[in-house]
């Protein structure tokens, strides 16, 4: 059964740690008991130090296996104030009347400025890319050491985890995380304008000839890139320019499989704002 709380035992409790600064869950319990006969058990006293930590009135921290209970270094004003307008003789009905007071000025208080997410204010963007190199598929098909360029309904394309480690691998080149241009930036896949045409080329692998689909250079295709303009360096379309800019002439990875062999690389076309 739910021990019965006590409004006037939870402000003594706040009392104790005020007078001495810094006590253990057993020193707060003696205290009470020897300077004002309020004898506590040990269940309610963890609840009664709960919601005083939960209202952000006292911190803890853990000292030789302990923990010290202490009232906040840089408490909000009310709260600082709360430690002292309290005394021993308040009585059960005043207890209760002062922690309702209180609490119903912390709901009603709010934040002073609306909350809002560190990266936010996106912009959503339409992307088109033209390739220099050409750009090989990786896919692996029925027959050994061929692969396949990606293919959906029966069209190539650029799957969307081919751009998106194409941005965090390049970031880097513009100081931009590359967490955050994998987990922060948002892309679709790239669609072709116009479907180009297969090449087989083969190359020398760790373990000998490997047959790869590739498509030509000057293929161009779309995709549709998100990207947020607080809380990354990269804040807008001119921006995102420069960076395409920087790939273009050295990226520190390009498309598609083997880029070292093949180039891989990509040029923007344009860039624009999806309203």
């Amino acid at each position: 059964m739910a021990k019965t709380l006590k409004a006037k035992e939870r402000l003594m409790v706040l009392m104790a740690i005020k007078d001495e600064g810094e006590l253990t869950q057993s020193e707060i319990k003696n205290k009470l008991k020897e300077k004002w006969n309020v004898e506590v058990d040990d269940d309610k006293l963890l609840r009664y130090l709960r919601q005083w930590k939960k209202l952000k009135i006292i911190s803890s921290n853990l000292v030789n296996n302990n923990w010290m209970y202490s009232g906040r270094d840089i408490p909000w004003y009310p709260e600082a104030q709360m430690m002292h307008v309290v005394t021993p003789d308040i009585s059960e009905v005043e207890a209760k009347e002062f922690l309702s007071n209180y609490e119903a000025e912390v709901k009603e208080r709010g934040y002073i400025a609306k909350r809002q997410p560190d990266i936010r204010d996106y912009i959503m963007a339409e992307v088109t890319f033209e390739t220099i190199d050409y750009i090989a598929g990786g896919w692996q098909s029925d027959e050994e050491n061929n692969l396949l360029f990606p293919q959906r309904n029966g069209e190539i394309y650029i799957p969307r985890n081919w751009l998106k480690g194409y941005h965090r691998w390049n970031a880097r080149l513009v100081n931009v995380n590359e967490n955050f241009a994998r987990d922060r930036w948002a892309y679709s896949n790239g669609v072709f304008i116009e479907q180009p045409q297969i090449e087989k080329q083969t190359r020398i692998a760790k373990h000998g000839p490997v047959t790869y689909e590739t498509i030509p250079p000057k293929s161009q295709f779309t995709f549709t890139l998100q990207f947020p303009t607080h809380g990354c360096p990269l804040k807008s379309l001119d921006d995102f320019k420069r960076f395409y800019d920087r790939c273009a002439k050295a990226p520190l990875r390009g498309f598609g499989a083997y880029d070292s062999a093949f180039g891989g690389r990509v040029k923007l076309v344009e860039i624009k704002e999806i309203k």
